[in-house]
């Protein structure tokens, strides 16, 4: 059986940009393109590893990643956190105390 990653990702080509090279990696793929669909997704099977977006419609990325850690059974999901504002230390720094496991810049929104 392959690993499992969970994206949580709204824009739909960012997410599927990830899919397509996490599986071609050999690792099964969930996409949930909220939060709430995030939380049912975890809910109904753990994975190996969550790539949660920083900003989310609605209950953002850490606002989820925040629920997580406060729960005994995902307190230890990792979770590598995507940011588009990396410049901001004070972004990066409060994605790394939410207890992240990797915090990674994201490419700007694709143009239409």
């Amino acid at each position: 059986m392959s690993a499992e990653v969970l994206i949580v990702e709204d824009e739909a080509a960012i997410a599927e940009l990830l899919a397509i090279n996490i599986r071609h990696a050999g690792m099964t793929v969930r996409v949930a393109l909220d939060a709430e669909q995030a939380r049912r997704e975890v809910d109904k099977q753990l994975p190996k590893l969550v790539l949660l977006d920083w900003m989310l419609p609605g209950q953002s990325g850490v606002q989820l990643a925040r629920q997580w850690r406060a729960d005994e059974r995902t307190r230890d999901l990792p979770i590598i956190m995507l940011l588009r504002l990396v410049r901001q230390k004070t972004t990066a720094w409060r994605a790394w105390t939410l207890g992240q496991t990797t915090i990674s810049p994201s490419r700007s929104r694709p143009k239409s």
